[in-house]
């Protein structure tokens, strides 16, 4: 696990907890430091919020769902957040993937 802490922590900064009906639904990705959150729309159901790894929690609006793909376009007013970057180099097969987790502990 302390293998992947290093490839995984910048991820990690840009990861959200997407809250529905103040429970946890899904993880998001902050793609702009004004509070854009791109993340999983089927689970997206009443109110929603962001909340960020500091524990501020946000009310968030539903801008968007592209049901092919799943993904949902959810927006927080805020500033200041960290996007995440995007891999521009295709992966390999059989290559590492590390993904950052809800918690601290980072998971291979």
């Amino acid at each position: 696990p302390k293998l992947m802490a290093g490839p995984s922590a910048a991820a990690a900064a840009s990861t959200v907890r997407v809250l529905s009906d103040n429970r946890d639904a899904a993880l998001g990705a902050v793609v702009s430091a004004d509070g854009l959150v791109l993340t999983k729309g089927s689970e997206l159901r009443g109110e929603l919020a962001v909340k960020l790894r500091t524990g501020e929690v946000y009310d968030a609006k539903l801008l968007g769902y592209h049901r092919p793909t799943d993904l949902a376009l959810i927006k927080v007013d805020t500033t200041g957040l960290t996007p995440v970057v995007f891999a521009t180099a295709p992966g390999t097969v059989g290559g590492w993937v590390a993904a950052p987790g809800l918690g601290d502990a980072v998971r291979a």
